[in-house]
């Protein structure tokens, strides 16, 4: 069994970031399931860009 890694975000990451975003954004369940909002892209820039952009030191990403 691999361990979990946890690194410093890249810019690269941004688009999976953006995915689980969407993904998770509804306590946890899929907005596309709930259907509550529709764009995936502008969810995760509202909930993650600033950080990803202006606080970057502070974001890391877990790998399995």
């Amino acid at each position: 069994m691999d361990a979990m890694v946890i690194r410093k975000y890249i810019k690269k990451d941004e688009d999976e970031i953006i995915d689980i975003c969407y993904d998770t954004g509804f306590f946890g369940e899929n907005l596309k399931n709930v259907n509550m909002f529709n764009d995936k892209k502008l969810f995760g820039y509202l909930f993650s860009m600033y950080y990803l952009r202006y606080e970057m030191e502070h974001c890391f990403v877990a790998e399995d």
